[in-house]
């Protein structure tokens, strides 16, 4: 009896024993498998580059309302009504020349007043249709 007993532990340790190992090449073949799909997704989602032009970074349009609400009420107020820190000028009846010539002035430094830098800082990364767009805007305000 003792004898069945062993040989019946022993039998079922060697079995677990193959299904570890077996467990363990899966576990291997899986990690191989998703490695593969990470590198190929990375290969897919780099930008392609020709040899004749570099690769070019486009701004994203911005309707002039989105970036008014978002960087100009706080300050103008909602309808450009407010005289920005008590010292700016009141925006609302612009013209869309006039917004254009003072964003384009704030973004290459020939504007404005003590609150030049704060609004430098506003429409520095803005491109020439982001001003137009925006300033088209404070038009209709």
């Amino acid at each position: 009896m003792m004898r069945s007993t062993l040989l019946f532990t022993l039998i079922l340790f060697l079995a677990a024993c193959s299904d570890n190992a077996t467990n363990d090449q899966s576990t291997k073949s899986d990690s191989s498998e998703k490695e593969a799909v990470v590198k190929q997704v990375t290969i897919q989602t780099e930008p392609v580059k020709t040899a004749d032009k570099p690769a070019k970074i486009e701004t994203a349009p911005i309707s002039g309302y989105t970036f008014y609400a978002h960087k100009c009420a706080s300050c103008h107020g909602k309808n450009g009504e407010k005289a920005a820190f008590n010292n700016a000028q009141i925006i609302a009846g612009w013209n869309k020349e006039k917004s254009i010539a003072a964003l384009k002035g704030y973004k290459d430094g020939t504007y404005g007043n003590n609150l030049k830098g704060i609004m430098k800082g506003q429409v520095s990364a803005l491109s020439d249709a982001q001003i137009e767009a925006v300033s088209e805007y404070i038009s209709t305000l």
